[in-house]
């Protein structure tokens, strides 16, 4: 977009009526913020849980049949996930991060080893 010429404006706003005409485009980043933006009841979050580990030896990423993965970053191995949906909890539970352990390290043992990140 900026290559293009435009530039990325970040403000909070109550009313996207307070755009009105001010811009020729607007992207929506406001996540579950929309369901009170827009307003629209319908709009529910969706809670995720990760576990960040350093573990350089993991090359590949593997995803499984369920919710569960292993991906690797540069500095880091994304362990995951939960996919909770209408729940709005904001704070990591400790019986989810539990069942991400034991589950990716049960599909690549090696992670055992591993730290947090």
């Amino acid at each position: 977009i900026q290559k293009k010429g435009g530039r990325f404006i970040e403000k909070k706003v109550h009313s996207f009526s307070e755009l009105a005409g001010s811009y020729d485009m607007v992207i929506n980043c406001t996540g579950i913020g929309a369901r009170n933006l827009v307003p629209d009841p319908e709009v529910k979050p969706v809670r995720g849980q990760i576990i960040k580990v350093r573990a350089p030896w993991v090359k590949h990423c593997v995803v499984m049949d369920n919710e569960y993965y292993i991906i690797p970053n540069s500095d880091e191995t994304v362990l995951g996930g939960t996919k909770q949906e209408d729940d709005w909890n904001m704070e990591p539970d400790p019986e989810d991060r539990r069942r991400i352990w034991e589950y990716c390290t049960e599909v690549l043992p090696c992670l055992k080893v591993s730290r947090r990140s």
